[in-house]
């Protein structure tokens, strides 16, 4: 990934039952790699999703927290994650911070050719959909570990640079990076406890129902009777799939959609409040500085977002660029401390 910031905001397309629809890779290839900068996210994160494909992430900047069924990992540059199939996840920027992420995405069949063969029955089946193993932390201060990544980065290269024969070595490096995973959660393989689909299928009706009506004020009651469970269930599963409660995740829904709004230009903080389903200013600001780590006045106004903006908007734009068009603007630089733009890794040097 260059130093630029990727300026399309994208997001991540799913279905009816929140599966991702892009595919991620072809028939002949069933690998793929992409370079994720969350910035360039709409919502400046992925959110939780999820997928039949195994997905490998590596940090290359800043500290990104993946949130895997009820646990926690802060990943820092180096550290990588394997997510196994059909895994709720979702993944976050800590403190509103620019990260970056390299990402593998492939399919299972990548791994045994055939389905029902020895490879697949002994090897891939026991670990693959086993909510037992949802994902493989992988950190960089570990020794043993840091032999995992050198694999996984190695992969990267050479899909990147597409040299000769690239699939082959990647073929080779892949399976021996998971020959080494299984050989070290061997014990955890004997436990084999299958994705329950009824519950993806719960969780996945809870989300719409929250991205729908998150503007108004919630109520468990109505969420219980929308989804035809009682609301110790509605609470129980969604915890348990997501590893937060359904309030928490319908305040961060609420403030990364108010973003949208404040950079809109045409709202004022108490508009933006009501808008995203807060009952006041002070609420929103208060859930706001949690997330976000400023006021969201302070964050409205300050040059780290302006230039952000403006970097988010346009392809190719310089530092001295933004610059000017600042400047021509009318906008105000609060600070011109412009060395700390450059230690955040807005613009390289």
């Amino acid at each position: 990934m260059d130093g630029g910031i990727n300026m399309k905001k994208r997001t991540v397309p799913i279905n009816e039952t929140k599966k991702e629809l892009v595919e991620h890779s072809t028939f002949f290839f069933p690998l793929t790699v992409s370079h994720d900068d969350l910035f360039s996210f709409e919502e400046k994160c992925i959110r939780c999703h999820w997928h039949d494909d195994l997905e490998i992430g590596i940090v290359k900047q800043g500290i990104v927290e993946y949130q895997i069924a009820e646990t926690s990992y802060f990943l820092y540059p180096g550290d990588a994650i394997t997510i196994n199939s059909d895994i709720p996840h979702s993944a976050f920027p800590v403190q509103n911070s620019r990260a970056i992420i390299d990402t593998i995405i492939l399919q299972p069949m990548f791994l045994y050719d055939i389905p029902g063969n020895d490879l697949d029955r002994t090897c891939f089946h026991p670990f693959l959909y086993n909510t037992n193993i949802p994902c493989v932390p992988l950190f960089q201060k570990n020794s043993s570990d840091k032999l995992l990544i050198e694999k996984l980065e190695e992969i990267i290269r050479l899909f990147d640079s597409k040299s000769d024969f690239f699939q082959l070595k990647i073929k080779s490096l892949i399976l021996d990076y998971f020959y080494m995973i299984l050989l070290n959660n061997k014990n955890k393989l004997k436990l084999f406890s299958p994705s329950n689909q009824e519950h993806l299928r719960k969780l996945r009706i809870m989300l719409d129902y929250l991205h729908e009506h998150y503007q108004k004020p919630f109520s468990l009651n109505e969420l219980a009777k929308h989804t035809a469970m009682s609301k110790e269930t509605c609470c129980r599963i969604f915890k348990h799939m997501t590893g937060v409660t359904i309030s928490q995740y319908l305040t961060d829904y609420r403030i990364t959609q108010s973003l949208k709004y404040l950079c809109d230009g045409n709202y004022s903080i108490a508009n933006v409040s009501a808008l995203c389903g807060f009952s006041s200013q002070s609420r929103y600001a208060k859930a706001f500085r949690l997330k976000i780590g400023c006021n969201p006045g302070k964050y409205l106004h300050s040059d780290f977002n302006i230039i952000k903006n403006h970097c988010n908007s346009e392809p190719c734009i310089d530092f001295v660029s933004v610059l000017l068009k600042i400047y021509a603007g009318r906008f105000t630089v609060i600070r011109n401390d412009f060395s700390s733009l450059v230690s955040a890794r807005i613009f390289p040097l």
